[in-house]
């Protein structure tokens, strides 16, 4: 194979994303087998953001990109509320994981430490129509463990 045509040059580390509210666009979702040892399925949404606070570097939060993960367990509030947020048709036979991509939603990011680094988690996901994306900047370095605020 030749010489592939890519200039990271100019590319750099990035930091996570900042505690706040966020506006996203859903890429394509997908079911992630049961880990071993574990009875259900995991759902990932990759989320692009479209809209969000300014990063304590200054930096737009347009296009980074992070992904949210629910358990498919039948009893889970979390997989009902991100179909609901998402508006993603479900009944009782289940939902299509397609049904997720292109979607626009809102979702609140919470840092947290993992492993002695801070790292940006997806504690929940809203209707598109609640509110709207923080406008203040967004704080780093405080990790979180609740829901809501």
């Amino acid at each position: 194979m030749g010489k592939v045509g890519v200039d990271v040059t100019k590319a750099k580390e990035f930091e996570e994303l900042c505690n706040g509210d966020y506006d996203f666009v859903t890429g394509e979702a997908r079911v992630l087998p049961a880990k071993e040892g574990k009875e259900y399925d995991t759902l990932m949404v990759p989320l692009i953001v479209v809209n969000g606070p300014e990063q304590d570097d200054g930096e737009s939060p347009v296009d980074r990109r992070i992904t949210f993960f629910v358990s498919m367990k039948p009893q889970s509030i979390f997989l009902r509320r991100a179909l609901e947020a998402c508006k993603v048709p479900f009944d009782r036979s289940g939902f299509d994981p397609a049904d997720f991509e292109g979607k626009k939603v809102r979702g609140r990011i919470r840092q947290r430490e993992y492993e002695g680094k801070l790292t940006a988690n997806v504690r929940a996901l809203f209707p598109l129509e609640k509110g709207g994306a923080s406008k203040k900047k967004g704080k780093r370095g405080r990790p979180s463990n609740d829901d809501e605020d």
